[in-house]
């Protein structure tokens, strides 16, 4: 049976199902305990200088608390609970993602030691080093944060915007408005930034496996003085690799400075909303319900800078799992073929 993408995470999820649900759950709580800082925080202005509203029920939904000290009390066991669980969250991610890398690389290897010596006759050893090394590492970001940690990023949205909803409609309409603009033109200029990725990463990979080649064959080189032009063939692929790398950065540092004013911009707009909204009514938009609504979109940041960038991590993933897989296919391939002749011969 040929092996795909699919098929092989499925089976190692399936086999290793208890410790998903486990890494799941526990970025379900902490998403959840993320959530309730910020609300939890507008509950202490609203009991501190007892401010109310309509909607200050909402915050009464998620805790009863009367007095400042019972606040206190509540929000000390939040921030250790946070600490607790975003450190099971980040190690079972990581642990997940460190396993699935253990078992793809044992077999990896095992598989290339069953091939025959006239298949490294015909490619060179550099080549299939390079399965080891960038690879491997781009599976393992592929399971860690463009499957266990996309997965929990996209509760986290969900649950914030439920939150957000709650406490103003109409502000939460204006935001992810916005967000949903400044989105898809990230995402454009991320496909641009994927395109420089795998072309860095294709140079990268082809001057190490000319490394290795070159090394293997270091006597021939000085028998035959080529040393001067083995360099010269490197430097142009160390320049190739530069100029690649100038833009690469060029346009990173763009994205990244393009997240935080998008975030900051609908802030400001938010300000100006609810400025507008107490000229017309003082008691419309309380300030401690502004305060949890600033503070859940600054919670967003790092979620919706990972959503941007998991693209990145499946492109790089996916082309480093379908050359693993042609691997295992050509073994595949080549057990097939070994057992029709023995048929043919047979009969």
């Amino acid at each position: 049976m040929v092996q795909t993408k699919r098929t092989l995470l499925q089976s190692f999820f399936y086999r290793y199902w208890k410790l998903v649900i486990a890494a799941f759950f526990t970025g379900v709580i902490n998403s959840l305990i993320s959530i309730v800082i910020p609300v939890s925080i507008g509950k202490y202005y609203q009991l501190a200088f007892h401010s109310n509203s309509p909607r200050g029920k909402f915050l009464d939904s998620f805790f009863t608390i009367h007095h400042l000290s019972g606040f206190f009390l509540f929000f000390s066991l939040l921030i250790l609970l946070k600490g607790i669980f975003t450190f099971f969250e980040r190690f079972l991610a990581g642990y997940i993602s460190e396993l699935f890398s253990k078992q793809l690389r044992e077999k990896l290897f095992e598989t290339q030691l069953s091939f025959y010596a006239s298949v490294y006759d015909r490619k060179p050893a550099g080549k299939f080093l390079l399965r080891y090394s960038g690879d491997l590492s781009a599976i393992q970001r592929y399971v860690m944060k463009g499957v266990v940690l996309f997965s929990i990023d996209v509760i986290f949205l969900v649950f914030a915007l439920v939150v957000l909803l709650f406490i103003n409609l109409q502000m939460t309409a204006l935001a992810f408005g916005i967000a949903i603009v400044m989105f898809f033109l990230l995402y454009l200029l991320n496909n641009y930034l994927q395109r420089l990725t795998i072309k860095r990463r294709n140079v990268r990979s082809e001057m190490l496996s000319f490394v290795t080649s070159r090394l293997h064959a270091i006597f021939t080189i000085k028998a035959f003085n080529r040393e001067p032009l083995e360099k010269q063939k490197y430097t142009g692929s160390s320049e190739k690799l530069f100029k690649l790398g100038v833009r690469y950065f060029k346009l990173f540092g763009f994205l990244s400075a393009l997240i935080p004013i998008s975030l900051y911009a609908v802030i400001a707009l938010v300000f100006y909303f609810s400025h507008q909204q107490r000229l017309l009514d003082r008691a419309h938009f309380p300030a401690h319900e502004l305060l949890v609504f600033i503070m859940v979109l600054l919670s967003l940041i790092p979620h919706f800078r990972r959503l941007l960038s998991v693209t990145l991590v499946w492109q790089a993933g996916n082309v480093s799992i379908s050359k693993i897989l042609r691997i295992f296919k050509h073994l595949l391939e080549h057990f097939v073929s070994v057992l029709n002749s023995i048929v043919l011969e047979f009969f």
